[in-house]
């Protein structure tokens, strides 16, 4: 239930939401001045590498069934436009929580790389 629950609530394609969106302090956006940004980080910014721990729980409860690990693989394709976005090769730190399709934060954060690169080797 948990990790349903973690899907429908803070999983997007390019991380987790600090925060859900149903929350009236969710912030949908990183951006603006330096104070802005700081109250924004952990809001409902979402980050990379909790994703690790999402996938592995979401193998475990599943009993890493070939069908489980095939979810898995098909949500991490999203990485292949990450990857070539910012510095190539890499995975940003955060994304905005409301439409996470631009990276935010330091472009090459080596614990999403790490993280994603683990899962991959674990599939």
């Amino acid at each position: 239930m948990v990790v349903n629950k973690v899907f429908d609530k803070l999983y997007t394609p390019y991380g987790l939401r600090s925060l859900s969106p149903d929350d009236i302090q969710f912030v949908p956006e990183y951006s603006g001045k330096h104070y802005k940004r700081d109250m924004s980080y952990h809001q409902g910014t979402v980050w990379t590498f909790p994703l690790g721990s999402y996938f592995r729980a979401y193998l475990k409860v599943n009993n890493y069934t070939n069908e489980a690990k095939e979810v898995v693989k098909k949500q991490l394709n999203f990485f292949e436009d990450a990857l070539r976005e910012g510095c190539v090769g890499q995975v940003a730190e955060i994304y905005d929580g409301l439409i996470p399709n631009e990276s935010r934060g330091c472009f090459a954060q080596a614990w999403s790389v790490s993280e994603i690169l683990k899962i991959y080797d674990e599939l």
